[in-house]
């Protein structure tokens, strides 16, 4: 079972057994460079992708279930958006994106008419 480090349930784990280990770990569930490696610039230097002091994607979301589960859910996200392609095409279709004074904002069309 798996806690964050300020939990209630940590501190009563550390309490009951001194030798438990405890680990604080930044997370970022999207890789938008999939499948290449996550390497932003402002993480340079400040964390350890190697000793994973940040979990992105994939391995994010594969230590959240415990599994190997990643390429699974790809799968499934994959289906339900080819299955509601039409619906999720008519509802974006209902966003126009307009400029006005420099400032760029959203507005659902009817609201423009």
């Amino acid at each position: 079972m798996r806690f964050g480090t300020n939990s209630v349930k940590v501190k009563q784990k550390q309490k009951e057994n001194k030798k438990a280990k405890v680990f604080t770990r930044l997370a970022i569930p999207y890789n938008p460079y999939h499948p290449e490696p996550y390497e932003r610039w402002t993480l340079k230097g400040l964390y350890d992708l190697e000793k994973g002091e940040i979990l992105v994607g994939e391995e994010f979301l594969n230590f959240v279930a415990s599994d190997n589960i990643y390429e699974e859910l790809l799968d499934v996200f994959q289906g339900v958006g080819e299955e509601l392609r039409e619906e999720i095409d008519e509802k974006f279709a209902e966003f126009r994106i307009c400029e006005d004074d420099r400032e760029m904002r959203v507005r659902r069309d009817s609201e423009v008419q």
